[in-house]
């Protein structure tokens, strides 16, 4: 009897290695980064701020039900060559632990958007309380850091926090050719248009960029939510009042939508502006959101091309042709009076996927 009883529990012992040797073997080492978290700190000082996001992180991920063990945290020389050091966490789970990061690069290069190291802890706290209502848990790791362009020194703010991955911060950005006449109506116009997309706009600004401007958007959005910011200039006229005018017309005029441009008015010098129009879309490229057909019409005046433009419009209607909206004014650096029309890109002029 005894010795059944010694060969049942060799046997129970055996299973029970088995599946502990199982969870070993299917568990991972993962990592995660926090760049220049050591940037002008004492060591010391940047070992006790990755230690104490370690801790947070281990706690954050036994409150969701994926516990992770902690094998190491330490500040560790740069990988790309930064000044200072970053921060290094490893783990162990049974998979990657989603997280989300507000750490997000810009196309431009300016490595950051808040302009003095007060403005970027402000920025931390309304990001932080934006995180925790968006993603659903405090951050496990947040500060601020410069940025590594020596150039253009500005700030950067950085949280993590346990999460679902559909939840994603972005930076997106247009630059247009031209100085702005009105700055701030643009600003507002852009804010409105990511509110109508969805986003949650956590910083934006807007530069001179050359003899132009950039406009730089962060923001907040579900993974399905992600939008991208276009600019183009489009036709030109003698004086701010028809250039005002005209884009308040045709913004009357085209359908309200996420879409929907921003339409302001610009100019580099004296009696010549332009106007200048920009959106949001889903597409990287813009080819896909709508285009433009510059009629060939010459029109001794702006007034002639507007009572012509009904009857140009139905034509392009009856051919197929989605119309938006269309708008007169010179081409070719004010040599003629032409007629734009805005069209809706068809199904069919799209192209095709790949097999």
């Amino acid at each position: 009897m005894i010795g059944i009883r010694s060969r049942v529990v060799q046997i129970m012992y055996a299973v029970l290695s088995v599946l502990v040797v199982s969870q070993v073997a299917t568990a991972g080492v993962y990592e995660l980064k926090f760049p220049s978290l050591g940037r002008g700190q004492t060591a010391e000082a940047c070992g006790s701020r990755i230690q104490a996001f370690a801790e947070q992180f281990a706690r954050e991920t036994l409150a969701v039900g994926t516990p992770a063990e902690i094998l190491g945290a330490a500040c560790v020389p740069s990988s790309i060559g930064r000044e200072g050091s970053d921060g290094q966490l490893t783990y162990v789970a049974a998979e990657r632990i989603a997280t989300v990061t507000s750490d997000v690069g810009t196309a431009w290069g300016t490595d950051g958007h808040y302009r003095s190291w007060d403005s970027c802890l402000e920025g931390l706290m309304a990001e932080r309380a934006l995180m925790e209502r968006l993603v659903g848990r405090s951050p496990f790791a947040a500060y601020c850091y410069q940025s590594n362009i020596a150039s253009s020194p500005r700030f950067r703010a950085r949280l993590d926090s346990i999460g679902a991955r559909d939840i994603v911060k972005r930076s997106v950005d247009a630059s247009w050719q031209m100085p702005l006449v009105d700055p701030s109506g643009v600003k507002r116009g852009i804010l409105a248009r990511a509110a109508m997309n969805g986003l949650e706009v956590v910083e934006f600004s807007l530069d001179r960029d050359g003899i132009g401007y950039r406009a730089t958007v962060d923001y907040y959005s579900a993974q399905d939510r992600l939008r991208y910011l276009h600019a183009e200039n489009g036709l030109e006229w003698r004086s701010l009042a028809d250039c005002e005018a005209s884009s308040a017309a045709l913004a009357s005029r085209w359908p309200v939508s996420e879409m929907t441009p921003i339409f302001s008015c610009s100019s580099a010098r004296e009696n010549e502006f332009y106007l200048v129009y920009l959106w949001f879309s889903s597409d990287p490229f813009d080819e896909d959101d709508f285009e433009t057909k510059l009629m060939p019409q010459l029109y001794p005046s702006v007034a002639a091309c507007e009572s012509d433009a009904r009857r140009i419009e139905e034509a392009l209607i009856r051919g197929g042709e989605r119309v938006l909206a269309s708008q007169c004014g010179y081409a070719d650096r004010h040599a003629d009076i032409r007629l734009m029309v805005f069209l809706e890109v068809s199904a069919s002029a799209l192209p095709s996927p790949p097999p």
